[in-house]
Parts: C-alpha cells; structure tokens; sequence
C-alpha cells in the first residue's frame, strides 16, 4: 500500500511547492513527482557552468522542500535509504553555505541526485534522464 501511496503522495508536495516558488520553475516536468531529479538536473548543470548562485537558488527554490517531505515518506519504507538521501542533501547545504568550489558543488548535487533517484526508483516511481 505504501508504494502506490507515494508517488501519489510526491505529486499532491510538487503541486503544493510549485505554487509557493519563486514562479522561476520551467512548465516541462514541474508538475509531476520526478520534479526533484528534473531541478537537481538544472542546479548540477548551473554549477557545471559556474552559475553557483543560480545552482544554489534551484536547490532552494524547486528542491529542498520537496526533500524534507520526502525523506520523511520515505522513512517508514525505507530508513537507511532515507538516511542516506537526507544526509546528501546536507552535504549539498554544507557545499553552498561554506563557499566551497565548483567542483565540489558539482559533485555533491549528483551524489544528491544518484541517492534520490535511486529512492524513487525504489519506491516504484519514474527517474527521467538529465537534459
């Protein structure tokens, strides 16, 4: 019951946190329960491109939130799986707040990423693939 409830559950937080952003989410995905892969996508590909700020303010802006409620869905599945995604989403926080460099940056929002994914993947919802 839990598995069919939680990509359900994902799909009621992205259009709850889509109407709280900063209106600066684009239309293609922002609406469906991978939206959190889609934005780490775009944040990696900020930081990749030296955009740090703009990296930060898609983690803030279209994923962080998401995270927090997620993590907790995902803790009565899974609590070792949910353990490692909230810990890469503070070594994410950790990278931005402590002005650490591109690379580091870069590396910590795929490790965010890969932990998410992989999450999803284990509660049977969709992973679309980076653009």
């Amino acid at each position: 019951m839990i598995r069919s409830s939680l990509p359900r559950s994902l799909l009621a937080l992205v259009l709850t946190a889509s109407a709280c952003g900063d209106g600066s989410a684009e239309p293609d995905g922002s609406t469906t329960p991978d939206h959190m892969v889609v934005s780490l996508c775009r944040s990696e590909a900020r930081a990749s491109n030296g955009d740090l700020a703009g990296a930060a303010a898609v983690f803030q802006d279209q994923v962080h939130a998401r995270l927090h409620t997620f993590v907790e869905e995902l803790q009565s599945r899974d609590r070792a799986l949910a353990g490692k995604v909230l810990q890469a989403k503070e070594s994410v926080e950790t990278a931005f707040a402590g002005g650490s460099n591109q690379e580091l940056i870069e590396f910590r929002i795929l490790a965010l990423r890969l932990e998410v994914e992989k999450a999803l993947t284990a509660t049977g919802a969709s992973v679309p693939p980076c653009r």
